[in-house]
């Protein structure tokens, strides 16, 4: 197909990229993972949570370029589609972890969906910013472990 012909199938970019955000989503793939996914305590939950949808995005990193192209041509408007389809699926998810996991400092299953799907994004994000600069090759080999650890625990050790 040429490249033209796409606006044969899609009236206007903006209908394109609603259609490849929403629709093309990979949450399709990775929420059944993530819902599988074991942990006896909610920083194991979440850890390994993590570990899966960071290797089940980095199988196929263009959507992450794509979500850049919605931030800034679309201002991230689609996200609204898309959290209205993935919503009702991810946040029973992130309620129940609150009801049943202990040690967690938050209650609002939505701030929580939002923080833990805001760090996903800011790894992917500096991930890209950092790649083959001097900043990567000062990162310690468990650099995703120790992301989600800062997530988990924060910058503070306890004394701070």
């Amino acid at each position: 197909m040429a490249l033209g012909g796409i606006y044969n199938h899609f009236v206007s970019k903006d209908e394109l990229f609603e259609a490849i955000i929403v629709d093309k989503h990979p949450y399709k793939r990775i929420l059944p993972l993530v819902m599988e996914t074991p942990g006896e305590t909610a920083e194991e939950f979440l850890r390994n949570a993590f570990k899966v949808t960071v290797t089940e995005l980095g199988k196929n990193p263009i959507y992450m370029k794509l979500m850049m192209i919605e931030m800034v041509e679309f201002n991230g408007r689609h996200g609204a589609s898309m959290f209205k389809e993935i919503a009702p699926r991810v946040l029973p998810m992130f309620e129940q972890l609150l009801k049943v996991r202990k040690g967690l400092r938050i209650s609002n299953p939505a701030l929580f969906l939002r923080s833990f799907f805001g760090m996903i994004i800011s790894y992917f994000i500096t991930e890209m910013v950092t790649a083959n600069s001097v900043i990567s090759k000062l990162m310690p080999k468990d650099a995703a472990d120790v992301y989600i650890d800062i997530y988990l625990h924060g910058i503070l050790n306890s004394e701070g």
